[in-house]
Parts: structure tokens; C-alpha cells; sequence
């Protein structure tokens, strides 16, 4: 016991090994980019990436994302170029291919970038319904705008003015509040001012929706358009611009060269600058190359017992034109009616041909088929006599009596020969058989007839096969039995001892 417990415990380790194995090996194959390093001026440089043809960095959440020239970047140039405040920004680098597949695991570090200030900060900031308005600085070109939902940075936009209008925004979402923060941007070259403090919160006030009347028919997708929407983007195995509010999904998979398949797909509502207004609606096609038939649709058949009898259907399912052969057999006593349809079932206008035959067919014609085989008792003078009574057993018995020499005997009508005839001997069960012409009477003793007549098992001639045989079996599957538990009981107590040695 203790060793199979043992082997158990030792496959399972064996298996999380091996899944553990697995997963290193799968990480093994993407590296981290070996001697990353930032300079106080933030000059990022590392070294080459084996099969890496690009890299890619971004700088901050993901406000300014840039591919660098070889294997280095200023991040502090970046900062400067995206009029970015003075903070500190998380970046992350990693090693690509042509096809911007990432090679490399992703470095991650911080910069802690100083903006030079050469202009005052913005002051006065405030709200004016859903327009941002601050105060003007001297010198400044544009100012930077900074709109904020708690800590996170939503908007930042550069405008000329002093103010910024943002109630065609969707950025304001309902259940939300929002602030900004202004910074003055100088001439270029120059250095700006540094960034403001945050205004006072308003509530938002826009509300995703749902695309109505989303449907599908006949491979074509539509919905009804969306307010504010000047175009739509569906994502299905790609990314496609529909035009206007339909797209022929068969056309976009088979121009796509996609197989024979079921596809999800992605449909939002978006502005000019692909800024998504509505909420996604996700949905599955199911599609089906041209060059490909449909499988053909399946259809079953049903079969109800009415009475006593059984009735099959051969084959029980198929499709249009397959047909289905129906056999029906009575219990003893009973006879087959008839075919017939269940009430109420859809058959498209099935008649079962030959509907009184036990045995017909019929062939499949687009519905799910339901049918009654009906079974009633036979009349009284069909039923078959009952075992021990009738007119059979009453004229084999006096067929033995006239044999074995009975005083019984029948009327003289029954048994005086006709007239000029010679007496005939009865000889067997048959009192009707009469000797051929000419053939002299044979007499046949009571014993030899009944030995013939009836069959009798001695028991003292070894009795029935049938209990001999099911002795045998049963004796062998006892022998099979005891010398299972002998083999058992006697390793049973090997392990004992093995284990008390141990």
C-alpha cells in the first residue's frame, strides 16, 4: 500500500515539474534588453537586441510614444517637444520586429523630468459652464490644458486662447468630476511656465449608449445610425471602416481569405478622430465559404406504442429524402391496426403509405416526424387455445385410449366402418387416417404407441442437460472465486511482513 502511495506522489511531482519546465521554457524565449541605462541629462541608451530591428518607447501613461533612432533616445528632448510639466514619468522600451512584434520582455524605469521655467504660472482658473477660462500670461504663445479625472490626466490639448471649450467632449463621463490645470507655453526654444493648480470640479455629463437595432440577415450586418457618429468601426478576424450603417460580413471574411468558421465581432460608434461615442456591441456570425454547401439539416422520427407490441423506425433521423422503413410486431394476443400521426404534430401533409401493413416506409420531407403504432386484442374466436383444452389434446387422448385398449369406446355412428368395408386398425394420434387399398391392417401395443406418442424425461437416465450445464458454470465461477481471494489473503500478509522488517 505504502509503495503504491508513493508511486503516486512521485508522478505528481514529476507532472508540476514538467508544467513548471514548460513555463520557464516559454518565458526562456523573450529576454529582458541587457544594459539599460539613464543619464542625469535623460539620454536613455542600451545594448542591440539579437533580431531586433526597432524599438519602441513610451514616455508617461502614453501621451508620447515614439520609435527611437538605434539604441538610444532623450527623453528629456521628448518632455521639452510635448510641453510636458516638471514630474516624474514612468517609460517603458522594448525590442521589435518589421512587423512591431515585441522580441524582448519590456524595461521598465522612471524620469525625473525638470521643465526650465521662463514664464509665470496661469492663475485665475475656473469653470464657465463646460468651457475651461484661466487668466492670459505675459509672453506666452498657447497655453497647455490639462483636464483631470481625480489623479488621472484625461485630456491635454494646446490651444492659442484663454480658454478651452469642451462641451462637444466626450471625455466627460456621467458620474465623474473633472478639473483642469493650465501651463503658459513660450516662444519656441523659450522656457514655459510651470503647471498651474487644479480648478474647481464639475460633474460630467456625457453617457455611452448602445447601438440600436443591431441585426443580421442574409450575411449582411446593419444597425440603425448612431447620434453624433460620423463613422463606425467593426472589428471581425480585422479592423474595418463599414460604410454608412451595413457591412456584408460574407464579403469582408472570403476578401479576407478567412475559412469556414464562427467569428466574433466588435461594432462602436466614433467621431471623426476615431474617439468611440457609444458603448461596443459584441456579437457572433457564423460563416460559411460560397465554395461550400451547409450541412444538410437533420430530421427524427418518433415512434408511440398504442396497445401491446413494439415498433421500430430504421433509420430513427435523416435528412430530406431519406427513407425510413417502420416495422411494428403485436404481443401474443394482440394484432397491428394501423399506422397514424400523432395529433397536433408538424409533417408537412405526411400520409405513411400502406398505413394498415406492419410492416412500410415512408421518406423524410423536412419535418420532425411523430408516429402511433396501434395494437388491439384479438376477437375472442382468433385468440389461441389456452394450453391443456381444445379439440387437439381431445382427440390425441382418444387416439391413446383407442390404442392402448380402453373400455372406453366411441358411439357406434363414430366407430362402425361404412358399409362393405373391411375393419381398419387406428394406429398414432390420427383417428381419420385410413389404410390404403389393399395394405393389410398393422396392430401396434399400447407400450410402443405411448413411447412414440408421448415423451417422458427419466430422471433416473441422468435428467435435464440444461441443470447439468448451469452446475458446471456455476462450480467453476466459485473455483474462480476462492483462488482469487487465496492470491489476495497471501499477499495481503507478504506486504505485512515485508513492511514489519522494514
Amino acid at each position: 500500500m505504502k509503495s503504491i502511495v508513493y508511486r503516486t506522489v512521485s508522478a505528481l511531482l514529476c507532472i508540476v515539474l514538467f508544467c513548471a519546465g514548460a513555463t520557464l521554457t516559454a518565458f526562456a524565449e523573450q529576454e529582458e534588453i541587457q544594459n539599460v541605462s539613464l543619464s542625469e541629462d535623460g539620454v536613455l541608451t542600451w545594448d542591440p537586441y539579437e533580431g531586433a530591428t526597432r524599438y519602441w518607447i513610451i514616455l508617461g501613461s502614453s501621451s508620447v510614444a515614439f520609435r527611437p533612432e538605434g539604441t538610444s533616445a532623450n527623453l528629456y528632448e521628448k518632455a521639452l517637444e510635448n510641453n510636458l510639466p516638471s514630474g516624474t514619468y514612468s517609460f517603458s522600451l522594448v525590442a521589435c520586429d518589421d512587423s512591431w512584434n515585441n522580441l524582448s520582455l519590456t524595461y521598465r524605469g522612471q524620469f525625473e523630468f525638470v521643465a526650465p521655467i521662463g514664464l509665470d504660472e496661469v492663475k485665475g482658473l475656473y469653470w464657465d459652464g463646460k468651457t475651461a477660462r484661466w487668466d492670459a500670461v505675459e509672453g506666452a504663445v498657447g497655453y497647455m490644458v490639462y483636464v483631470y479625472s481625480g489623479d488621472n490626466c484625461n485630456i491635454n490639448d494646446y490651444v492659442e486662447e484663454t480658454s478651452c471649450d469642451f462641451s462637444e467632449s466626450i471625455s466627460f463621463v456621467l458620474g465623474n468630476d473633472y478639473s483642469f490645470a493650465v501651463m503658459a507655453i513660450a516662444e519656441s526654444g523659450g522656457a514655459n511656465g510651470p503647471m498651474s493648480a487644479k480648478s474647481d470640479t464639475i460633474p460630467g455629463w456625457f453617457e455611452y449608449k448602445d447601438i440600436q437595432n443591431v441585426k443580421i440577415e442574409n450575411g449582411v450586418l446593419s444597425w440603425d445610425p448612431f447620434e453624433g457618429a460620423s463613422r463606425y468601426w467593426l472589428i471581425m478576424g480585422g479592423a474595418w471602416e463599414p460604410e454608412g450603417t451595413s457591412a456584408d460580413l460574407d464579403k469582408l471574411l472570403a476578401d479576407g481569405g478567412f475559412e469556414s468558421g464562427t467569428y466574433s465581432f466588435d461594432l462602436v460608434a466614433c467621431l471623426d478622430n476615431w474617439t468611440n461615442i457609444s458603448n461596443h456591441y459584441i456579437g457572433t456570425y457564423e460563416y460559411i465559404k460560397s465554395d461550400e454547401e451547409p450541412p444538410a439539416p437533420v430530421y427524427n422520427t418518433t415512434i408511440v406504442v398504442q396497445g401491446r407490441g413494439t415498433a421500430t423506425a430504421t433509420p430513427e433521423s435523416g435528412s430530406d429524402g431519406t427513407v425510413v422503413t417502420l416495422t411494428a410486431t403485436p404481443d401474443k394476443g394482440y394484432r397491428f391496426v394501423h399506422w397514424v400521426r400523432q395529433a397536433g404534430m408538424l409533417s408537412g401533409g405526411l400520409e405513411v403509405p400502406d398505413a394498415e401493413s406492419a410492416t412500410t416506409s415512408f421518406v423524410i420531407s423536412g419535418y420532425n416526424v411523430k408516429l402511433v403504432a396501434v395494437f388491439e386484442p384479438l376477437p375472442p374466436e382468433e385468440s389461441e387455445p389456452e394450453s391443456g383444452s381444445g379439440e387437439p389434446e381431445e382427440s390425441f387422448v382418444e387416439s391413446i385410449a383407442d390404442v392402448s385398449g380402453t373400455e372406453e369406446a366411441s358411439s357406434p355412428e363414430e366407430s362402425a366402418p361404412a358399409e362393405g368395408s373391411a375393419p381398419v386398425e387406428v394406429s398414432g394420434p390420427d383417428e381419420s387416417s385410413a389404410l390404403p387399398e389393399g395394405s393389410e391392417p398393422v396392430e401396434t401395443s399400447a407400450a410402443e404407441t405411448s413411447d412414440v406418442i408421448v415423451p417422458v424425461d427419466n430422471p433416473e437416465e441422468g435428467g435435464s442437460n440444461g441443470t447439468t450445464v448451469a452446475l458446471i458454470i456455476v462450480s467453476v465461477i466459485l473455483g474462480l472465486v476462492l483462488a482469487a481471494g487465496g492470491v489476495f489473503a497471501f499477499m495481503h500478509f507478504r506486504n505485512r511482513k515485508l513492511d514489519a522488517k522494514k
